[in-house]
C-alpha cells in the first residue's frame, strides 16, 4: 500500500521521472522533456513544495504526486519571472503552450485561485492513490483559506474526466479540446 506524505526535495529527479512517463505529449525530444519539467513539475517543488504530496512505496519512493500553486498572481508573477523565459526559449511551439496554461488558468482565477497538476506511475494506479492525494491537498488548501481550485483536462480523457467527477468537480467549460474543472471549498 503506498503512503500519502510531503514532497520533499530528494523526490524531485522521480517526479520528473514520472511527469515524462505520464504526460500525453507526442513528442520526445530534449526540448520536450526541458518543457515539461518547467511547466509542470519544477515550478511547484521549487517554489511551492508545501503543496506537493507524494504517494510513496514501501522504499519511500514517490509512484505518484499531486502538485499545486495556491494563488494564481503569486504564481504567474513567479513563473514569468524565472520559468516562462527558459519555456520560451525552447521555441515557438513551447512559447504558444506556455501563453495557452497561463490564459486557461488566468479565466478563472479570481473564485479559484489555485490549480493541480496529477500524475500517477502505473504502479499507484487503481488503489485509491489518486483520491488519497486529491484529499492531502483539499484538506491543506482549504487550511489555508483557498476558496476553490480549478485544473484543466483533456476532454477526451474520459478516466481521468470521471476521476475529477468522483472528486467532487466539476465541468465549467470546453475549450481549446480540455475541459476546465472547478472544485468549491
Amino acid at each position: 500500500m503506498l503512503t500519502v506524505r510531503p514532497y520533499k526535495e530528494t523526490d524531485l529527479g522521480r517526479l520528473r521521472e514520472i511527469c515524462l512517463e505520464t504526460s500525453s505529449f507526442k513528442r520526445n525530444d530534449a526540448k520536450t522533456t526541458a518543457f515539461l519539467y518547467l511547466m509542470f513539475c519544477d515550478y511547484y517543488a521549487l517554489c511551492e513544495p508545501e503543496s506537493v504530496f507524494v504517494a510513496a512505496d514501501e522504499t519511500d519512493t514517490a509512484q505518484g504526486y499531486i502538485l499545486c500553486a495556491k494563488d494564481f498572481k503569486t504564481y504567474r508573477r513567479r513563473f514569468r519571472a524565472f520559468f516562462q523565459p527558459q519555456a520560451d526559449a525552447l521555441g515557438p511551439y513551447f512559447f504558444g503552450i506556455v501563453r495557452g496554461e497561463m490564459f486557461v488558468h488566468g479565466l478563472l482565477s479570481r473564485r479559484y485561485p489555485a490549480h493541480l497538476h496529477i500524475d500517477l506511475s502505473a504502479a499507484a494506479r487503481h488503489q485509491g492513490t489518486g483520491t488519497r492525494l486529491m484529499d492531502a491537498l483539499k484538506a491543506h488548501l482549504k487550511a489555508t483559506g483557498c476558496p476553490g481550485v480549478m485544473l484543466s483536462c483533456g476532454a477526451d480523457n474520459e478516466n481521468a474526466v470521471q476521476f475529477y467527477l468522483r472528486n467532487g468537480f466539476r465541468i465549467r467549460y470546453k475549450l481549446f479540446g480540455s475541459y476546465l474543472m472547478t472544485f468549491d471549498f
